[in-house]
């Protein structure tokens, strides 16, 4: 190629970059708001540092929401954020599924350059499991640490899911947690294994947790919601008077769903809806309690979800709306969440941003509008840039700004988004055990015209625009440094247990005088899973306790340590977790050694 060629073609992808810029500044101005919008009050200039609540959902889609068109869920309270602030229609999770997306929204960094992410084909193994030793690291800051040197105050409430061994939100900023160390699907009530020694200590009961100590375990989730609602309600009003950072965030609607009687068949969408609406509940009720501290006014409210909807679920799974795919892929679906902001008098209501931004945009975002200048310190988000400007004009934007929009499974780069346009460099379905599929020629969509991905462009029509995705595709990967993947790390006894011998009555102490069985039913009776997947887990498990009761009944005794136990499963197995692991993730576990007992796993 000569000189002048390679000039030429240098200019072109210029002008291609310059031009994807100009259509999300003209998608953005187009998308300014509705027309009774400029009946609102003109927005005026912050006053002060605003306090920050985030309302994060789980698995929620935006075909879930009133506001977006479902027909058949009631969600008032989420509807009135939206109405009453800004709506964010091209707003992007760090990840399709929760760990590594929730990892993105605290730390502004994309999950990949943490770790956190696995090299193990297991389509599960995408996220923090009881049994993971690892954790997202300790040496990240996130939202909270970043406040706290503005004089912020914070708590977590609800769900983590970003490891829980000297792990949880009071080890990574926060001043204070109220929840549960990971999804409420991971536990022994659900997979049906409370009163198997070993395996429930892989995979306990489900602990409440109130900073690092265990209140309670199983946790009683015929109250849950209504706990964690007061808890976030009581610390609006105990700190009115100092700026604070507050994060809610559900369980719902990931499955399963445990909704209260009184909740139960409110919905005509089933325990999915009623899942929706008790959440849509508490989210109404927090905000109330903002208002009667006195500081709606100068408190930034954000609803969103941490990434689509699981359709693998059936009719107890979301819907992404108009968009393809869900929860588990790179589609639009997958990624593309709810978001909306509030802040009275300083959001303008009843307005619609169409610039595409990221959930790990929000570290620089709270950062500028805390008054912290961010990009000073090149240690912290990296992938992050402000877009206060966006809610309220009297901010400045940004000096450097979002280039594009990247779409990750595990550690491989899948798509790219610049402008309205999104390259699939692979493709891969969103629970299976097949490696991610290359596309060449790549896939092309404008996803402004065709946010359901159905119409792929000619790439041939359109080589210019794909040049300059595959330049800022090179180029980003070759800002990541090769890490150790977390998810791939395990112990039998990692999990939180509030039992000092925790193998043949393991981890209950909730209820004196019951076993672990009983006490699950107890508080939650319809909570155990009917899918085929979790029958597959239960089976696998009780044959997997029925063969250690065989070959190694010693390792059944309250006579040993957790030391020695852990030794003597390693001895029996070959490997600490292996065989639990492939238990619980669904897969055949390896019986080299032991093919006369194959029969109890078929």
């Amino acid at each position: 190629m000569t000189m002048r060629t390679t000039m030429m073609r240098d200019v072109a992808l210029l002008l291609v970059l310059l031009w994807l810029g100009c259509c999300v500044a003209a998608a953005a101005a187009a998308g300014g708001g509705d027309d009774d919008a400029g009946t609102a009050p003109t927005p005026s200039e912050p006053r002060r540092k605003p306090s920050f609540v985030i309302f994060l959902a789980d698995d929620m889609g935006y075909g879930d929401v009133t506001y977006y068109g479902a027909p058949t869920t009631h969600t008032p309270n989420i509807d009135r954020i939206i109405r009453e602030g800004k709506d964010f229609r091209q707003f992007y999770a760090a990840a399709s599924v929760c760990s590594p997306s929730r990892a993105g929204l605290m730390t502004g960094r994309d999950p990949v350059r943490m770790g956190i992410f696995s090299r193990i084909l297991r389509p599960s193994l995408r996220v923090f499991f009881p049994w993971n030793t690892s954790s997202m690291p300790s040496n990240e800051t996130t939202i909270a640490g970043l406040l706290k040197t503005a004089n912020y105050t914070s708590h977590y409430v609800g769900k983590w899911h970003l490891g829980h061994v000297n792990a949880l939100p009071v080890h990574r900023g926060f001043d204070g947690f109220f929840g549960i160390p990971y999804s409420h699907d991971m536990c022994s009530e659900v997979y049906g294994v409370e009163d198997l020694p070993i395996v429930n200590r892989a995979v306990p009961p489900l602990p409440l947790m109130r900073n690092a100590d265990i209140l309670e375990q199983p946790a009683d989730f015929s109250s849950a919601t209504d706990r964690f609602t007061d808890e976030a309600v009581k610390f609006v009003h105990e700190h009115a008077d100092q700026p604070f950072f507050l994060v809610v965030s559900y369980y719902q609607p990931h499955i399963p769903h445990v909704t209260p009687l009184r909740y139960k068949f409110h919905s005509l969408r089933g325990p999915f809806g009623d899942s929706v609406q008790e959440m849509d509940v508490s989210i109404g009720q927090v905000m109330q309690a903002i208002k009667d501290a006195g500081i709606d006014d100068n408190t930034l409210v954000m609803v969103t979800s941490d990434n689509g909807p699981w359709v693998d679920s059936g009719i107890d799974g979301g819907s992404p709306g108009p968009m393809r795919g869900a929860k588990g892929t790179t589609w639009e679906g997958g990624t593309r969440v709810v978001s909306a902001f509030r802040w009275p008098g300083v959001i303008e209501p009843l307005t619609t941003e169409m610039t595409p931004v990221s959930m790990m945009d929000l570290f620089s975002t709270f950062g500028h509008i805390a008054g912290l200048n961010v990009t000073s310190t090149p240690d912290f988000a990296t992938d992050s840039h402000s877009f206060a400007h966006l809610l309220n004009s009297s901010y400045a934007p940004s000096a450097k700004s979002r280039p594009a929009i990247y779409y990750f499974y595990h550690d491989v780069l899948m798509a790219i988004r610049m402008g309205p346009f999104k390259l699939h460099k692979y493709t891969r379905c969103a629970y299976c055990y097949e490696e991610p599929v290359p596309q060449d020629p790549p896939l092309l969509f404008n996803i402004d015209h065709d946010p359901g991905e159905q119409h792929p462009l000619s790439v041939e029509d359109h080589l210019l625009i794909v040049d300059a995705l595959e330049a800022e595709y090179d180029r980003y990967l070759s800002t990541i440094s090769p890490r150790q993947p977390l998810f791939d790390q395990f112990k039998l006894d990692a999990a939180p247990c509030c039992s000092p011998q925790p193998y043949l009555q393991p981890c209950n102490c909730t209820h004196a005088n019951m076993t672990v069985g009983e006490a699950a039913q107890s508080v939650s009776p319809n909570r155990q899973s009917t899918s085929p997947a979790s029958a597959k887990i239960r089976k696998a498990a009780k044959a997997l306790y029925t063969m250690l009761e065989k070959k190694h009944p010693d390792l059944l005794t309250d006579k040993l340590t957790s030391e020695e136990v852990s030794a003597a499963f390693e001895s029996l197995i070959g490997s600490p977790m292996e065989p639990v692991m492939q238990c619980m993730l669904g897969g055949e576990p390896s019986l080299e050694g032991y093919e006369e007992d194959e029969a109890l796993f078929a």
